[in-house]
């Protein structure tokens, strides 16, 4: 390997390289996820000054602040936590929280069905794809860790980046007794919430034609009952949000505070998943204008009256996107997700 070549995290070195494939997966929208304008660009070189500000900020913010100092503060603890989701025990993936979210917010805007039904389909289809996209430029670029690029830090050529041999992250909570807190098995380089987050918060944004949102937001990770590695239940945190950006935002910079991503992992996650999100609503499940029902029958008809919200329902998601290319259904094609109960 290179210098900034991605490796496993060296306090799990059986990790293996997750999803290395995920990015020739067939994206649902019909974009190319190769296409500059979706892959992220190039992350900073390694003997740049952007880079060596990233790692001041990951080495001094996500420490584990008990091996390793930290200035990370009790909140900023919190946020880390509170957007994780990393596949542990009773918590599931990321996309699950994004889906808690969308649920949270469709009820204050007292959604109906038929609004829910393309809210929720837009919302997915966009995380399905930054999930494509974003795997792909992970593996397209194969940048370390920050668990690896603070230990190795003298091989990386930036007279400004000072290596800790023994720096421990926070990590990836392992929560509900799921073993230790770790690094994720893939590449740095784009973050994959950030780019979940990214599309989802501004898919909201769009539906609702707006970024200005008071909202509120829950997390399983923080509910009193979930418990960190070591079997000890987390206090409830609620955070409170005046934009879908900021909450875009915050979950973006969370990775930061646990530890496990750069700065410009971040910001190039949240901008990749904010340009899927628009493609796909510009593109997919297109809102058509309503058309008046037809005149009712002097003869009674009433069987055929009954059909027409469903007749309504299926015109207003009918589908427009020109850019498809594909009609074709294979079951690997599906995007699963935890039950966002």
């Amino acid at each position: 390997t290179e210098p900034g070549d991605h490796q496993p995290d060296p306090l799990h070195p059986e990790q293996g390289f997750l999803g290395s494939g995920w990015g020739m997966v067939d994206s649902f929208s019909g974009l190319d996820v190769t296409d500059p304008f979706f892959r992220a660009p190039p992350p900073p070189e390694l003997d740049s000054p952007e880079y060596a500000e990233a790692f001041a900020e990951v080495k001094d913010l996500g420490g584990d602040g008990q091996a390793t100092s930290t200035l990370r503060d009790a909140t900023q603890t919190d946020i880390g936590l509170f957007w994780a989701y990393d596949g542990t025990i009773g918590l599931g993936v990321p996309p699950r929280i994004y889906n808690q979210a969308v649920r949270t917010i469709a009820a204050l805007h007292d959604n109906t069905v038929v609004e829910n039904a393309r809210l929720f389909a837009l919302v997915n289809l966009a995380m399905a794809d930054a999930g494509i996209a974003c795997w792909e430029s992970k593996y397209f670029y194969n940048l370390w860790r920050p668990v690896v690029g603070i230990r190795a830090a003298d091989t990386d050529g930036n007279d400004e980046t000072h290596e800790d041999a023994a720096w421990m992250p926070l990590g990836a909570p392992a929560s509900n007794r799921s073993g230790t807190d770790f690094t994720p098995p893939f590449p740095s380089y784009p973050s994959g919430h950030a780019t979940f987050g990214g599309s989802t918060f501004r898919m909201l944004e769009r539906f609702y034609g707006s970024d200005e949102m008071t909202f509120q937001l829950e997390s399983d990770e923080m509910n009193g009952t979930t418990t960190d590695w070591a079997g000890n239940p987390r206090h409830v945190v609620v955070r409170d949000f005046d934009r879908f950006s900021a909450a875009a935002l915050e979950n973006a910079q969370s990775r930061i505070y646990l530890g496990i991503h750069w700065q410009f992992d971040a910001t190039a996650g949240v901008d990749q998943g904010a340009a899927i999100a628009d493609h796909v609503f510009d593109n997919m499940l297109q809102k058509q204008a309503e058309e008046p029902p037809p005149p009712r029958s002097s003869g009674g008809g009433g069987g055929l009256g009954l059909l027409a919200p469903l007749g309504l329902a299926l015109l207003l998601f009918r589908r427009r996107s020109a850019r498809v290319r594909r009609t074709d259904f294979h079951p690997s094609r599906l995007f699963v997700l935890q039950n966002p109960a």
